[in-house]
């Protein structure tokens, strides 16, 4: 008996593919926080690799939209 199906399938690379793209914000906003504004003490590099996540999260939502009407248009242009 299949549990699930290829949504949960999908659903689950989307959410895997939303934490890389996360955590590789994170890190490149840190990253250029120390590179561009750090002149000594550089705590607020996690913040700014914070704030470029939160700015990554909906660009990820769209992009999940997107990929979603696609498979839908498909799926019904083949009926």
């Amino acid at each position: 008996m299949r549990r699930g199906g290829p949504w949960l399938t999908r659903a689950v690379i989307y959410l895997c593919g939303t934490l890389v793209l996360l955590y590789v914000a994170n890190r490149l906003g840190a990253a250029h926080y120390k590179a561009t504004d750090c002149k000594g003490d550089c705590g607020f590099a996690g913040l700014e690799g914070l704030v470029w996540s939160v700015i990554a999260l909906p660009v990820s939502l769209v992009a999940v939209l997107v990929i979603e009407l696609v498979l839908h248009r498909r799926r019904e242009a083949k009926r």
